[in-house]
């Protein structure tokens, strides 16, 4: 098996960024559920301060550079982000409109823009601040909800197993229609209307990411919850 994660900060291990690249993969929950599931391979596709847009975006890239036999021993594993997120690209040469480089996608969230166009200016951020601040819980509502939609159909396509958790969503503030909607997705969380959350360790009281108990504690939810 081959498992492929995709996420925010909470699948990427941002607090644990002061390590290499190698010994942060180590430490977040896909590596202790790879472990569970005895896979032979992991890939992480998961960024810090990484938006829906992207993660959307990121998993279509990679199936479609995937031969079929890979697929088929594939289990994708999509953790959603919180829906206010989102991402532009800015082209090293507006005239080609086939350039596509990764570094050059912009990753915005509140106070917060990762852009190659001008590092996290404060014009940028106050931009971008008021963008995200417009939006509502409906809008943000739909907004997973079509996520959940495009990335189901396009992971069925091209028959890959998969499943969904997004413990960053307040599920509360959903209307029902759409909860309803949302609840025909593999979720492994999927709460309805209660507002609760997975007991998993967090950094500090500050911080709500994962300690490194938390994820393996994460691991531990999902694994009993897909197996």
């Amino acid at each position: 098996m081959i498992l492929v994660t995709n996420g925010c900060s909470w699948t990427y291990g941002s607090d644990l960024d002061h390590l290499s690249k190698e010994e942060r993969e180590q430490q977040v929950w896909t590596h202790d559920l790879g472990k569970l599931l005895s896979v032979e391979k992991s890939v992480n596709l998961s960024m810090g301060c990484g938006s829906n847009d992207r993660i959307l975006r990121t998993t279509f890239d990679y199936v479609s550079n995937q031969d079929s036999e890979t697929l088929a021993k594939s289990l994708f594993i999509i953790q959603w982000t919180e829906p206010s997120r989102y991402e532009y690209y800015v082209p090293m040469d507006r005239n080609n409109n086939q350039e596509n480089i990764e570094s050059r996608w912009a990753r915005c969230k509140i106070d917060v823009v990762d852009s190659p166009e001008n590092e996290n200016s404060t014009k940028l951020v106050r931009m971008s601040n008021y963008h995200i601040s417009k939006t509502t819980d409906l809008q943000n509502a739909y907004k997973i909800l079509f996520y959940a939609e495009a990335m189901s159909n396009l992971l069925k396509d091209f028959n890959v197993k998969f499943f969904y958790w997004g413990d960053l969503l307040d599920w509360s503030t959903f209307p029902k229609l759409i909860l309803k909607r949302l609840s025909a997705h593999p979720w492994v969380d999927f709460y309805n209307l209660k507002k609760e959350y997975w007991d998993y360790e967090r950094v500090s009281a500050e911080d709500s990411h994962p300690s490194r108990n938390g994820h393996r504690q994460i691991a531990q939810n999902i694994y009993r919850k897909i197996t």
